[in-house]
Order: structure tokens, then sequence, then C-alpha cells
């Protein structure tokens, strides 16, 4: 939702300063957009589910029904392909030398959207 409110705002900045979220306030060009909007949410919305469950399933197949050992590996390639995390660099604020494995400059993954806390 977020994502569909940054990108109506982008529209209704130079129009009427509509307001994606009422439907009452608003001019025909930005109602148009905001049907669209709502349309590219729902698809973003539904494609996000497909991908967990996708995760999901692959997670219950191969290590509760084929009673195999969690690999840690295995688990992040799936999420990494999936897109649910995604790789960056190690800044000097990732890392904590005392318990980290990796140092600046390495590889490190993160959540993508999909799965980022909203806190």
């Amino acid at each position: 939702m977020e994502a569909f409110k940054k990108w109506f705002k982008t529209i209704c900045d130079y129009r009427k300063k509509c307001d994606p979220t009422d439907v009452e306030v608003g001019c025909t060009v930005c109602e148009e957009y905001r049907r669209q909007g709502w349309k590219a949410a729902m698809d973003e919305i539904m494609a996000n589910e497909e991908k967990l469950k996708a995760f999901a399933r692959e997670i219950i197949k191969d290590y509760c029904w084929n009673y195999g050992d969690p690999d840690g590996g295995s688990i992040q390639d799936l999420a990494e392909k999936l897109g649910l995390i995604e790789p960056y660099i190690a800044t000097e604020e990732d890392v904590d030398d005392e318990y980290d494995d990796y140092g600046v400059g390495d590889t490190i993954f993160k959540f993508t959207e999909i799965l980022k806390d909203n806190e």
C-alpha cells in the first residue's frame, strides 16, 4: 500500500493534491490513475503471495516430507531466487567484530520489501 501511495503522490503533486485513499476527492485524471494504481498494487500483492507460497512449499517438501535437515545455504539460495532477500555490500554499520563472521566490503543479505518489518 505504501508503494501505491508514493506512486500516486508523484502523479498528484503537480495537480490537485488528491488523496489516493479517498474516492470522493480527486480530479478525473487522478481517478483514472487511482484505478490503475489499485490494480497494480493488487498485482504486486498477488505476486508476493505466490513467492511466499513457493518458499513455504519448498521448505515443507524438502525438510518435512523428505526428512532432510535444514540447510541454511539452500534456504538462502531459495529465498534469493524468489526475491525475498537480496545481496548487498556490508558497511561499518552492519559489522559487529565480536559477533559477525563478515567484514566491511563483504557481500551479505537483507530482506527485500516483501519481508521488511514495518516498524
